[in-house]
């Protein structure tokens, strides 16, 4: 009898030793679940917003710490030589112009309110317009469409660059033009009053494109003579492009002979020795030779 009371003491120490055992491990897999929940709400916490703003390449937001509101910025290929100084911003607020800078990157501050911004490298603009406000860094996205177009001649020439949506680029008297210029297709033209070479280019972006337009010359002899022979003494030539009632010097020559090569169309030749000078107008036509003789007496 004895021995079944402790048996069955024993069978109910056990039962209350598994309940509590049993308690224990529930509490703790309540208690991990519960830090887990915790966890995982911190950490959505901490999904910045702006992410949705960047993925549509707008704008970039985030908390200024350092109150600088405003954040200016790009990138671009080192093919395209671009120089801080090429790079030109300027911020306007309501039509006025509040600030102008140079270079790649800045920082300013500035009250909050609506403004835009105008980015400007050689004959690319482009203008974004963004809100600042009190605590946030907001920096708007230009996406870099250029590149950059080198074109030469053989002599000075006008150069129309004729592009997208009609836009013309007009350069006078220049033998090269180097631009940066919107992705896109050009008609380049070299144009003299009695010639004009043409050539489409299309300009890539990031891309430098370098061409060369062939302009046809004729060759000048220029020569001063006294007594039927030749000058053979120092001397100085000028000579001069005439067009529509203008002047334009191409050159200056000190030897008593010159051979020179110049574009298609009419020229002036002054020379001149100690007190005597002589002049002479004369014609050029492409592909031609052509002897210009001066007489010193």
């Amino acid at each position: 009898m004895t021995q079944l009371i402790k048996i069955k003491k024993m069978h109910s120490y056990s039962v209350q030793l598994i309940a509590t055992t049993l308690c224990i491990l529930l509490c703790s897999y309540i208690l991990s679940v519960s830090a887990g929940e915790q966890r995982s709400v911190d950490t959505s916490l901490t999904i910045p917003a702006e992410l949705s703003v960047l993925s549509k390449k707008v704008l970039s937001k985030s908390t200024s710490a350092n109150g600088k509101s405003l954040q200016l910025g790009i990138n671009l290929p080192k093919k395209l030589l671009i120089t801080d100084s090429d790079i030109k911003w300027q911020i306007q607020r309501s039509d006025k112009t509040v600030l102008e800078l140079k270079g790649r990157y800045h920082s300013v501050s500035l009250p909050d309110g609506l403004y835009k911004v105008r980015l400007q490298i050689g004959r690319y603009q482009a203008e974004k317009q963004v809100m600042l406000q009190a605590g946030q860094k907001i920096q708007p996205y230009f996406q870099m469409n250029i590149g950059r177009l080198q074109v030469s001649a053989d002599h000075p020439v006008d150069w129309e660059i004729k592009g997208p949506g009609n836009t013309v680029y007009r350069v006078k008297n220049k033998q090269s033009v180097n631009e940066v210029l919107p992705v896109g297709r050009y008609q380049i033209k070299a144009v003299l009053p009695a010639l004009a070479q043409q050539q489409v280019v299309d300009v890539l972006s990031g891309q430098y494109v370098a061409k060369h337009l062939t302009v046809p010359l004729g060759k000048v002899n220029l020569m001063a003579i006294r007594n039927n022979q030749p000058l053979l003494k120092a001397m100085e030539w000028e000579v001069f492009r005439l067009e529509k009632n203008s002047r334009h010097k191409i050159g200056e020559y000190y030897l008593h002979f010159k051979s020179i090569n110049v574009p298609p169309g009419q020229y002036e030749a002054v020379a001149r020795h100690q007190d005597q000078t002589s002049k002479r107008r004369f014609w050029v036509q492409k592909e031609t030779t052509n002897k210009v003789v001066l007489v010193m007496e």
